[in-house]
């Protein structure tokens, strides 16, 4: 399922939209979603209208749910080797709050690094 356009986006986060589509294309109800996953219908609905954002866990866990496989894809970004937006903001932190973030997503890379990724096929054996 391919990740809309930022730029022609509605303002609804992007993890929103993806739910409500693979949620949709699956013919399952909010509700019905809920019972598999054991989220609460009105957490998929804060989710959905981007009133709540969820984890990466939380979001794989209902679009697993619904039968599809959620993937990351890193790509650079066009003519730059840096996010000027991204490196406007650290240049803001202090040293302890940069060290911090570097941390946190050493973390996250290491959280990755131990997910079992496998095909959906392969997980129903």
């Amino acid at each position: 399922m391919p990740v809309p356009d930022a730029a022609s986006a509605p303002a609804r986060p992007v993890l929103g939209r993806i739910l409500r589509e693979a949620r949709e294309r699956a013919g399952v109800s909010q509700s019905r979603l809920a019972i598999r996953t054991g989220i609460a219908a009105p957490s998929i609905s804060r989710i959905e209208n981007g009133h709540e954002s969820p984890s990466f866990e939380r979001f794989a866990a209902c679009v697993l749910a619904l039968g599809f496989e959620p993937s990351v894809e890193l790509r650079a970004l066009a003519g730059s080797r840096a996010d000027p937006v991204h490196l406007a903001a650290e240049a803001q932190l202090t040293p302890s709050q940069r060290l911090g973030s570097l941390f946190e997503w050493m973390r996250f890379g290491d959280r990755l690094a131990r997910a079992e990724l496998r095909p959906l096929a392969d997980r129903r054996r």
